[in-house]
């Protein structure tokens, strides 16, 4: 790593590339960008864009361009927020045994900034586009008292702002993360390269013209100030096929039915008075020719309605296996007003949570990437604290355990909680921290046990019988 840094002082952009050997491929990831952010269907060729294709019918003046149907369904966006709300959907609690002053201000900058919005968008950027990263700097923030201080600032990196690589060591640990991006000066557009290692910030420029190591400067943390979080594929991958052909069938039941699903009014012999569309009372006028001599009828003119008598029922049906095989697969619940509404009435808590089996077994799969990521944010930040904003905090570090626990945004049924817990109770099984815990309803299990503990003496001394 030494020399690489050496190399990076002398030849910046030969060090760059060794920096940059586990970048992700950036036409792919632009390609995860259009289909979930503009809903561009025009990248495989599954895809329901380059299947329905716009014809040109007629001929000379009567020539015209007949719209393909393309019935686009964003799937990829309700797979992706789905996921991240039931993994962090709700605010995580941070909790500790014994807090300090440390873990207090830690608490602060969490709410500060807005940290846990952050995570959310962030994993909504991961499971779309396959990796994101926040990045912490310190900045210098003018008081109430006009008085300058060091705080502690994070924002997002993403690839529609710039390109990113993490650099591994040969233990698989994070030794370095890169962040490449562009500005303008003037008409010019200038290169930046910035590297991050645990204790320096390297910024790499053609702002004179050839690229170089312009500023090497101390970046306020012991760490690198980075959490990067990644994954294979977008959320979608395994069932990408399922929605292109959705949409496929979608549109292709949607040009029939703009063909036949209407009726065409079809006519026998010569009408004499073929009414406007937007007449009342809409009458036909046929001619009454000579009578039949063989039957003694008179012949004349008919009409009647063309209509398609054959629906489309196994594109119905392909529609309909295609979406439950998406939601399933997914692990994506389909909470449609239509699918809930005959089922939640009698159900009870347990069985209403058994509903979305699917979902919370999918976040609890991730848990353990986004406890790391949570865990990871918190060391960032008792870094910088430590080492620049609250030097004197630094003695509380290794007494500073933070616990995090994530949370479900489902409702909770309070009564059949508190039921089944007092049942608990009163069986022997279940102990007052253990309750107070499982209903989680002040964040503060052993302030609420105290105030439970007073209110039992003092009603016991209240029903006490005085004896004279």
């Amino acid at each position: 790593m030494d020399e690489l840094l050496k190399l990076l002082e002398l030849e910046p952009e030969k060090a760059i590339k060794t920096f940059l050997t586990s970048k992700k491929d950036s036409a792919k990831i632009e390609k995860h960008i259009k289909e979930y952010k503009v809903l561009d269907r025009t990248i495989r060729q599954s895809q329901v864009g380059l299947i329905q294709k716009d014809k040109q019918v007629g001929e000379g003046e009567k020539s015209k361009t007949v719209k393909a149907i393309r019935a686009i369904v964003p799937f990829q966006k309700k797979i992706v927020n789905t996921a991240c709300a039931f993994e962090v959907g709700q605010p995580v609690t941070l909790s500790i045994e014994k807090p300090n002053d440390l873990f207090q201000k830690v608490l602060s900058l969490w709410d500060e900034n807005r940290i846990d919005d952050k995570i959310q968008k962030a994993k909504i950027v991961q499971k779309s586009q396959t990796e994101v990263a926040i990045q912490f700097y310190i900045k210098d923030v003018v008081t109430i008292e006009n008085t300058k201080v060091k705080d502690i600032k994070l924002k997002l990196l993403t690839n529609e702002n710039g390109s990113m690589a993490p650099y591994f060591d040969d233990d698989g640990d994070m030794a370095a993360f890169t962040w490449s991006f562009t500005t303008k000066d003037g008409d010019k557009t200038v290169k930046h390269t910035w590297i991050w290692t645990n204790e320096l910030c390297y910024k790499c420029s053609d702002v004179s013209g050839s690229f170089a190591l312009i500023d090497k400067l101390p970046h306020g943390f012991s760490k690198i100030p980075i959490v990067y979080l990644s994954q294979d594929e977008p959320e979608w991958y395994d069932v990408q096929s399922l929605i292109d052909r959705y949409e496929t069938a979608l549109s292709k039941l949607g040009a029939s039915n703009d063909y036949s699903g209407y009726p065409l009014l079809k006519l026998y012999g010569e009408v004499t008075n073929l009414p406007d569309r937007n007449d009342d009372g809409k009458t036909l006028k046929f001619p009454m020719k000579e009578v039949d001599a063989d039957s003694g009828k008179t012949i004349h003119g008919d009409a009647e309605f063309l209509t398609n008598s054959n629906a489309p029922e196994s594109v119905k049906l392909e529609i309909e296996l295609l979406e439950a095989a998406i939601y399933s697969i997914s692990c994506t619940p389909n909470l449609s007003f239509d699918n809930l509404k005959g089922s939640i009435g009698g159900l009870s808590g347990v069985a209403l949570e058994l509903l979305f089996l699917d979902p919370r077994i999918k976040a609890a799969m991730n848990e353990g990437d986004n406890r790391t990521m949570v865990q990871r944010i918190i060391k960032v930040l008792i870094s910088g604290i430590a080492k620049t904003t609250e030097t004197k905090l630094a003695s509380q570090v290794k007494d500073t355990l933070i616990k995090v626990e994530f949370n479900s945004i489902l409702p909770n049924d309070l009564k059949e909680a508190i039921e089944n817990i007092a049942k608990a109770r009163t069986a022997g099984v279940m102990s007052l921290k253990t309750a107070v815990e499982y209903l989680d309803m002040t964040g503060n299990a052993v302030n609420e046990i105290t105030e439970i503990e007073k209110e039992a003496k003092s009603k016991t001394k209240t029903e006490t019988p005085v004896t004279v």
